[in-house]
């Protein structure tokens, strides 16, 4: 080998090491990218959470409210019978999700409950009746208790535990979004114009970028296939038992999403490959007819 050729041999190497490097911080980009994003529509998306919600959940939190409301009925020797047909599913469906919207878009959601305190007004007072107490002044004031206990106790189900904290996490992740976003996309186009500028023929250069989609797509896959078969979601501890299974339809919706990521970064791969393969039977060509 001459003096020249191994010099442009070592050169090449070094090329082609220096592009390897480049790729795979281009894939580590793109994959905080990724990451970025399916936090963004998985765990800070409205239509995300009403997404996942469906009828077992308000009637989970119908029933929980029902035996809450017993539970507490019971201690005060009023009959438990009081808080039959009181709750109605369209009321806590409007109210779990109003909530929710409130919790979204940053304003106080107050629940219209003058149906509920109807309605348990009735029963409390046809059960005090009942049994020959006169409902008198003082018995108005017990009643008038009772049915704001109860009133608290119906806000504590439909409003979903933890919002309040999840929403100050969206608070703070938002800030830092957009910036983070900008950034990624300021490295990634840096990291993918020297993967090209590195090499005399664009589409050598290109396969490395193309290396980079392949490589996000599989750490976007991995990981969150081998969560999503172990279910360990499953065996979380969440209370009570309708916010624990939104809580497991929550996880599974994010690692789907990342395994969604994963295709997509699966199909620009297999793109990239297209156009490479175009580029050079077109330089290919070039070089035969001159």
């Amino acid at each position: 080998m001459s003096h020249n050729e191994h010099h442009h041999s070592s050169r090449s190497r070094a090329r082609s090491a220096v592009s390897y490097i480049f790729s795979f911080l281009l894939s580590l980009v793109l994959l905080a990218g990724t990451a970025l994003v399916v936090v963004q529509m998985g765990c800070f998306s409205q239509s995300n959470y009403f997404k996942i919600l469906d009828d077992s959940y308000y009637d989970s939190v119908l029933s929980e409210l029902e035996n809450h409301a017993v539970d507490y009925t019971l201690p005060t020797g009023i009959d438990s019978s009081v808080v039959d047909d009181v709750f109605l599913y369209h009321e806590v469906q409007r109210d779990v999700d109003g909530y929710i919207t409130g919790a979204f878009n940053r304003f106080e959601y107050t629940p219209d409950m003058s149906g509920i305190e109807t309605r348990l007004s009735e029963n409390v007072t046809a059960f005090f009746n009942s049994n020959g107490v006169t409902v008198d002044e003082q018995t108005s004031e017990i009643i008038e208790k009772y049915i704001e206990e109860i009133k608290e106790v119906y806000v504590s189900e439909v409003k979903m535990p933890m919002i309040d904290l999840l929403m100050r996490a969206r608070s703070t992740f938002t800030k830092v979004f957009t910036v983070a976003m900008v950034a990624v996309c300021v490295l990634a186009l840096i990291l993918g114009v020297l993967c090209v500028k590195l090499h005399r023929w664009a589409h050598r250069g290109l396969r490395y970028i193309a290396y980079a989609f392949g490589g996000t797509s599989v750490m976007s896959f991995a990981a969150p296939f081998a969560l999503y078969i172990s279910r360990f979601y499953e065996r979380i501890q969440l209370a009570p038992d309708y916010f624990y299974r939104f809580g497991v339809a929550f996880i599974k919706n994010i690692l789907s999403l990342c395994m969604f990521a994963a295709l997509v970064w699966l199909l620009l791969t297999l793109i990239m490959i297209f156009i490479i393969a175009i580029m050079r039977r077109q330089k290919k060509s070039h070089r035969s007819n001159s």
